[in-house]
């Protein structure tokens, strides 16, 4: 018990300080009493007990999931101990590039090589422009080579010759295709006539079916063609009778000939670069 007026501790039951004599009943405090409840008034509900939760365990989080990219995990403490939270240090391994990104980063160009389409999702058809329109030149060139063999050719005298006229003598001579006039060839119409109608034939089959094979045959014919019309040309030019130059005024059949053949030539090649 202490004494009020001195601070003095005293033992229990003692009446009086024993060092300053001070009535130790006055160090007694008596705590004042609860107001009474006014009559009629209803006592405040007592709050309802909650019945104990257990302890919900925490997640447990790596500490690799806030590793910033490149990093290898914490450092380990000097001498190999290990760290004061008694986990062994954790390597870093950076997770696999994603699927259809670009290295370094920036913007998806499409799904991974071998990855599964999503629904939907369809790669652009390819537009074969240099195959469709090699193939319409090189049908153009095989028309105009099979209507010049109804044309002229080559004339003399007012006279002029067409490819079927010359057809018909070297018919009556046995030679169909090709006519030998001094050792040096001037083909026939029908030679010319079989060449363009292939070309016709094997342009529409390529731009069906987008063959390049197709097309290599296409501009074999093509050259081929261009071939006879060049060497019939120099045989109509270099034409001689006993010795003494007669040569043959090339006409306009001949040239569209050659020309278109050449046509027939160029376009064979932009549908191989298709």
């Amino acid at each position: 018990m202490k004494c009020v007026n001195c601070g003095s501790e005293n033992p229990e039951g003692a009446k009086f300080c024993i060092r300053c004599g001070t009535s130790l009943a006055e160090s007694v405090v008596t705590p004042p009493a609860a107001p009474e409840a006014p009559k009629g008034a209803m006592a405040p509900p007592a709050p309802a007990q909650q019945p104990p939760q257990p302890p919900q365990a925490l997640p447990h989080v790596s500490e690799a999931a806030y590793a910033p990219p490149g990093a290898t995990g914490p450092a380990a403490p000097a001498g190999g101990q290990t760290p004061a939270f008694g986990m062994p240090p954790l390597a870093y391994t950076p997770p696999p590039p994603s699927a259809g990104m670009p290295p370094g980063g920036g913007m998806p160009y499409g799904p991974a090589p071998g990855a599964p389409m999503a629904p939907g999702y369809a790669i652009p058809a390819k537009k074969h422009t240099k195959m469709y329109t090699g193939s319409l030149l090189a049908m153009l060139g095989g028309i105009v080579i099979v209507v010049a063999g109804w044309l002229p050719w080559a004339g003399s005298f007012g006279i002029n010759v067409t490819g079927w006229d010359m057809f018909n003598t070297a018919n009556n001579l046995g030679q169909r295709f090709v006519q030998v006039v001094e050792s040096k060839p001037a083909f026939t119409a029908l030679p010319m006539v079989i060449a363009g109608g292939l070309i016709v034939l094997l342009a529409l089959l390529m731009m069906l079916f987008r063959r390049k094979a197709v097309g290599v045959i296409t501009l074999v014919l093509s050259l081929g063609a261009l071939a006879m019309a060049v060497l019939t040309m120099i045989t109509f030019k270099t034409y001689q009778v006993g010795g003494i130059s007669a040569s043959l005024s090339l006409q306009y059949g001949i040239f569209l000939l050659a020309l278109l053949s050449l046509v027939g030539l160029l376009g064979s090649a932009i549908a191989l670069t298709d």
